[in-house]
C-alpha cells in the first residue's frame, strides 16, 4: 500500500470513526484474525509508534472487537478477535471503497 491509499484510508477512517488510525488497525487485525495481538505488536505492523494507535487500539478492545488472552510476557497484555466479526468485514468494505476513490 503506497502512501496516497494510506492516506485515504486513514481519511475514510477519520470520516467514520472521528479517529486516522482505527481502520487501519482493524484492516491488520482482518488479515490475521487468528493471531494474538499486543498495542506495540499492532503498532510494529503498521510501522507507526504505539502512541499514534493507542486510542483506537483502546477502542476496539472497549467494544469488544478484541478479547484479552493470557501471554507469557507479564509486561504486554495479548488480545484476540473475540469470535466472528462484522465489523472487520465492515472494514474490509471501507477500504475498497476508499482505494477505488481514486
Amino acid at each position: 500500500m503506497d502512501d496516497s491509499d494510506k492516506a485515504r484510508i486513514r481519511a475514510t477512517s477519520d470520516i467514520a470513526f472521528g479517529q486516522m488510525y482505527r481502520l487501519e488497525c482493524m484492516l491488520a487485525i482482518a488479515a490475521n484474525p487468528t493471531e494474538q495481538f499486543s498495542l506495540s505488536s499492532l503498532a510494529d505492523e503498521l510501522r507507526l509508534r504505539p502512541s499514534q494507535i493507542q486510542v483506537a487500539f483502546k477502542a476496539l478492545v472497549d467494544t469488544g472487537l478484541l478479547a484479552p488472552v493470557p501471554t507469557s510476557d507479564h509486561r504486554r497484555k495479548g488480545y484476540r478477535v473475540n469470535g466472528e466479526s462484522a465489523a472487520l468485514r465492515w472494514a474490509e468494505e471501507l477500504e475498497a471503497r476508499s482505494l477505488a476513490m481514486k
